[in-house]
Formats: structure tokens, C-alpha cells, sequence
């Protein structure tokens, strides 16, 4: 299908789009796409990593916890960094985890980089996706690493973060081992966090019955990032509704949060959602799955780095597939919108 960009592509990236893969493969020769946890273990070796996971959702815990499960892969002696702001990165190797904080929205990374890309000896921005912060970009040397997730955000290193070192990977969340996550993970977890667990339970526990019946997962989110052509409240957000209080977040939390996210999703056969990460698992989980726009770039962007591959799933950028008419603020697309849809995936 055809679809309006709702920000620039390097030319490459919209060669690659428009069926020419010799344009992508000539254009990421200049930035090299990396397996992380082999990356990460040939870069640091046997020195301890200082990790400051992406705060946020359940979809960031995800992240957090498909990436701890990677250090542990490859033997990666990764320390959790409780507060950023009181931590001395002097000499040490620190990392921001992944995630899509170090835009123009958020702040979280943006405070991170600018506190310690000078003291740390290193410091490594994960598969992150990047818009806007010129004025800190401008500031980062070489002992700055960041990685991207898509092209869009590389294109944007390249042009304003000339002195770091920029890296190309797929999305952390893409890592997950389930296996590992449900049965290393979340007994452990549970005794040493119980009433997160308990608080958790019962919330899936609600969701279960108000979602009671039904095949097809509908998540469709309400804040910032939400579709402009989304005007009401949001749908089975299980990303904020499996997210955890405010405050300090031990990493036995993070663990339950995406237990339970993730028993959310394999209760049903298809998803339609704009959350990225809701898609992702949904993906890795076999479902059948319309990853939708969100209200800017990447969402699609990472659709097309990375997860073209899975054969049940499809993007659609609703702005164009489909009228404004057909488009029901509170639930997404009409059935109408649907068919219409499905016939141009």
C-alpha cells in the first residue's frame, strides 16, 4: 500500500520504500547495523556496565527486560542505576536503556545524556529512536555511542551528532526470550515484589473479564502520542494499565509488569493497536497483527527496519488508507474502515 510520510526518510530509506534495496544497502554502509549483546561484550569486556533502564510503560519494561535478559546472554556484568541524577558516572561506563524517550515529548534521556555524556569514560544510548535535542547532539564526542532503531532517527545522528559514534539495531523487544522471562523470571519476582504482583493480578484479572469473549485485541493509546484523527480516550491501553506507580521501579517490578503484559496479548489471535510495543510482542507471539500509526514517525519507521519479516503483520498509516469519516475516534477503524484496510495490505 501506498501512505503519507509524516516526516522526511533519508533518500535512501525512501528508495529502499519504493522497491529499491540497493539504495538502503548503499546508504547503511555508513552506519553499521549491530547485533547489540555481541556489540556491547566485545566493546566493554569483562568492565561492569551501569544501566539506567528507560523508564515508562509496560512496553518500556519489556525493553528493560528483554535487555537484561541479553546482558545476562553474554555474560555482561550490567548494574542497575537506581537515580540518575545522584549517580557518578565518573570513569565508568554508563548506558541509557532503549526505547523511544530522547524526543522532543519526553525528557528522561535528554537529562541523562546531558548529566553524564562528559564524566562517563563511555557512555551508550540503546536502540533508541531520536528526533529533536540538536543542541545536545551537537555537544556528544566520541566516547558517545548511540544506536539507533530506525533510518529516520540515523539520518538524524548523522546531521547533528557528527562527533559521537552512531550505530544501527532492531528494537531491544525483539530479543525476548519468553522462555526465559516466564520461567526464570517472574516466581523469583514475585517474592521479591509481592504487591506489585498482587496489584498487577488484579488488574489483568479486570482485564479478563472486560475483554471476556473476544478474539481480537483493539489497544489504542490516549496521551501525546496518539493519531491526531484519534480525538477520544483510549481503548485497552494495557501499556499504561500493566505500567507501574510512579516513584522508584526495582527491576523484580519491571519483571511483573511485562509478565503480565505479555499474558495479556497471547490471550488472542489478532491485535490491532498503535502502541509499538503491544505489536512487537504480538508479533513475536505469532498473532496476526495491524501495527497503526502513531502521531509521528515511529511507528513506521521501525515497521520498516525491522519488522517486515513476520508474515501476519501489516502497517497501516490510517491517514491515507482510509477517510476521516471511517475512522471512529473512541474504537479505530469502523468495520467499513477494515475492509477497506485489509484491501490495501
Amino acid at each position: 500500500m501506498q501512505y503519507e510520510r509524516s516526516a522526511p526518510f533519508p533518500d535512501a530509506a525512501i528508495g529502499c520504500e519504493q522497491g529499491n534495496p540497493s539504495a538502503f544497502a548503499a546508504w547503511q554502509m555508513d552506519m553499521q547495523k549491530i547485533d547489540c549483546g555481541a556489540w556491547l561484550k566485545s566493546k566493554i569486556g569483562n568492565r561492569p556496565l551501569h544501566w539506567y533502564p528507560n523508564p515508562g510503560n509496560a512496553g518500556d519494561h519489556l525493553i528493560a527486560v528483554a535487555t537484561d535478559l541479553l546482558f545476562r546472554a553474554h555474560g555482561i556484568d550490567a548494574r542497575v542505576i537506581s537515580d540518575p541524577a545522584s549517580f557518578n558516572s565518573d570513569g565508568k561506563i554508563v548506558c541509557y536503556g532503549g526505547g523511544g524517550n530522547f524526543v522532543p515529548s519526553y525528557h528522561k534521556a535528554r537529562d541523562f545524556v546531558l548529566r553524564h555524556h562528559k564524566t562517563a569514560d563511555r557512555l551508550i544510548v540503546l536502540p533508541h529512536t531520536v528526533s529533536g535535542n540538536e543542541d545536545v547532539l551537537g555537544q556528544l564526542g566520541p566516547n558517545t555511542t548511540i544506536v539507533c532503531r530506525e533510518l529516520v532517527s540515523a539520518s538524524h545522528c548523522q546531521k547533528h551528532a557528527s562527533g559521537a559514534e552512531l550505530l544501527l539495531a532492531d528494537d531491544l523487544a525483539l530479543e525476548l526470550d519468553f522462555g526465559s522471562l516466564l520461567t526464570g523470571g517472574i516466581e523469583p519476582s514475585f517474592w521479591g515484589a509481592p504487591r506489585t504482583f498482587l496489584y498487577l493480578r488484579r488488574r489483568f484479572r479486570q482485564f479478563c473479564r472486560a475483554t471476556h469473549g473476544e478474539d481480537r485485541l483493539d489497544v489504542w493509546r490516549g496521551d501525546r502520542e496518539r493519531h491526531p484523527m484519534r480525538i477520544s480516550d483510549e481503548q485497552n491501553d494495557i501499556s499504561r494499565l500493566f505500567a507501574l506507580r510512579k516513584g522508584p521501579q526495582p527491576f523484580n517490578q519491571r519483571r511483573i509488569s511485562a509478565y503480565f503484559f505479555l499474558e495479556a496479548i497471547k490471550r488472542f489471535s489478532s491485535v490491532h493497536t498503535d502502541r509499538l510495543h503491544v505489536a512487537i510482542t504480538a508479533a513475536l507471539l505469532g498473532k496476526e497483527v495491524r501495527l497503526y500509526s502513531n502521531s509521528y514517525f515511529k511507528n513506521r519507521a521501525v515497521y520498516e527496519l525491522s519488522l517486515t519479516h513476520f508474515p501476519k503483520f501489516a502497517f497501516v498509516d490510517i491517514s491515507h488508507a482510509v477517510a476521516p469519516s471511517l475512522w471512529d475516534g473512541r474504537n479505530g477503524p469502523t468495520d467499513h474502515a477494515n475492509r477497506l484496510v485489509n484491501s490495501a495490505t
